[in-house]
């Protein structure tokens, strides 16, 4: 994230490019009012992984949003028409925008937000139907005091909802999960739920630590470490309802009467743990199938989890890392660096000036 940019060209070169707003590379001028037309963008290798976008800001102000976002990039030094086009949020009235934006596109999310208000779930009695990308951001301080579908995202059919997590705050609706309170024919990868206490609006509640009610769906890489308040059968640490839904490399650590999953038929859990003895309620019947689920687990070694795919040893590509005898199971997307890098450079500028770094 280079924030804004002013000059006179911009070359940009790499296998996988991103300009979630377009409008910020603008002309090196006193003001530097005008966007920059002089863009080149070179993707090694490859003819695509190039995203071009707009803030929501942006989309929601224009006459036309679709011409809009069909035109971002038409002026760079290449045709660059087929490239993804994407819709940026960076703050909390941007993401609260995100329904007048249109709830079709592909948005992706530039920052760490704090919500101040009470959120308004993205996608309600029209569903969201997009994509995002979260990019591995948190959104916190996550509110919802009633209402049919609490969560993030309030309903979703169809897309993906990736690399995302929420943490703090408190969730209560018909259908609440943390990520999603009602999800069709989705795809949520990569996502968490950090704290965020999740709670039955009725008896009928549909809730869960990721998400309250899903159906043909996919969760996939996901954690929840926050309460699932409910006595309810249809209550679970990551999901209160799944029917025909594929639940995978899942892990719930959150105070909940049932670890995984409350009800549910004709789905399937794999490679999943759960610090409660009970992970489903008996409602989630013989119709699904489940793989490697382990409740209330104790053992801190790699060889006490037969097929997950685990490694005890940094660098390695697995869905899982355990630190041998200090942890148990972590998924390893989530897992972030602290240090120092010292990097060596050499630099030209203006045909005069050099330095290096060695």
């Amino acid at each position: 994230n280079m924030g804004d940019v002013q000059a006179n060209s911009v070359f940009v070169e790499g296998g996988n490019i991103i300009l979630a707003d377009v409008d910020r590379i603008r002309t090196r001028t006193a003001d530097g009012s005008a966007p920059n037309t002089n863009i080149t963008i070179q993707n090694i290798g490859n003819t695509t992984g190039i995203s071009l976008g707009q803030s929501v800001t942006n989309v929601v102000a224009a006459t036309d949003a679709d011409t809009l976002l069909s035109n971002t990039g038409a002026n760079f030094a290449s045709d660059y028409s087929s490239a993804t086009k994407i819709v940026s949020i960076r703050n909390e009235s941007e993401l609260e925008n995100v329904t007048t934006a249109g709830l079709g596109r592909n948005y992706l999310l530039i920052d760490d937000i704090t919500l101040t208000a009470n959120h308004t779930p993205i996608g309600g009695d029209t569903a969201f139907t997009g994509n995002f990308d979260g990019q591995f951001h948190t959104v916190s301080n996550v509110n919802v005091s009633g209402g049919t579908y609490g969560g993030l995202f309030g309903h979703t059919s169809g897309g993906t909802i990736k690399n995302v997590g929420v943490q703090g705050g408190s969730i209560t609706a018909a259908n609440a999960g943390g990520i999603v309170g009602k999800a069709e024919s989705t795809t949520l990868k990569n996502v968490f739920n950090n704290g965020t206490s999740i709670n039955r609006q009725n008896t009928s509640s549909d809730i869960g630590g990721i998400v309250g009610y899903a159906d043909n769906s996919k969760i996939l890489s996901a954690y929840n470490t926050g309460s699932v308040t409910s006595s309810e059968f249809l209550a679970g640490g990551i999901v209160g309802s799944a029917y025909s839904t594929t639940i995978a490399d899942v892990y719930n650590t959150g105070d909940t009467r049932n670890g995984l999953v409350g009800r549910g038929n004709n789905g399937s859990i794999t490679n999943a743990y759960a610090t409660q003895s009970t992970l489903h309620s008996t409602l989630y019947n013989n119709t699904n199938t489940k793989t490697n689920i382990l409740g209330n687990p104790t053992g801190k070694s790699a060889s006490d989890y037969t097929g997950f795919d685990i490694s005890n040893k940094g660098g390695d590509s697995t869905v899982w890392r355990i630190y041998e005898g200090q942890s148990l199971p972590l998924l390893r997307a989530f897992l972030t660096a602290n240090g120092t890098v010292t990097v060596n450079y050499n630099y030209t500028h203006g045909g005069n000036e050099s330095g290096a770094n060695n």
